[in-house]
């Protein structure tokens, strides 16, 4: 029998157990702790564990390619194409400075060429870093 891996209940036939994004552990419904299946272990843990992006967050990075002047639908095909997308939900610089939620996208034509994406609140636009060769 398996049991969660952070409450260490049975399985029950009525009460299935996912498992956590981050870890693979077996985790029960009362132990997860975002949207996303992640358990509270690697939730409140350090260790900067990326996740995939929500359609919400992937809607925001097409925003802002359409402000750059691409059109909705060609945005939407670059990020689903060719963009390497990872989130970190709990960032914090080491010197006072930003904590939150970060975006690192990796465009497929070349490693140098990737953006940072900040998020504040709803009402702050995103803070963009940009590097390419």
């Amino acid at each position: 029998m398996e049991r969660c891996a952070v409450c260490n209940q049975d399985i029950l036939m009525s009460h299935p157990l996912d498992r956590c994004f981050r870890c693979g552990e077996p985790t029960c419904p009362e132990c997860v702790y975002t949207d996303i299946v992640v358990c509270k272990t690697c939730a409140v843990s350090k260790i900067p564990t990326p996740r995939v992006p929500t359609a919400r967050e992937k809607h925001r990075l097409a925003e802002l390619l359409v402000s750059r002047g691409h059109d909705s639908d060609e945005a939407k095909r670059l990020i689903e194409e060719h963009a390497y997308i990872a989130m970190f939900d709990t960032y914090t610089t080491t010197s006072p400075g930003y904590s939150g939620k970060v975006m690192l996208v990796l465009w497929d034509d070349k490693p140098s060429h990737y953006e940072l994406l900040t998020f504040g609140d709803d009402n702050h636009p995103p803070i963009v870093f940009q590097e390419v060769e």
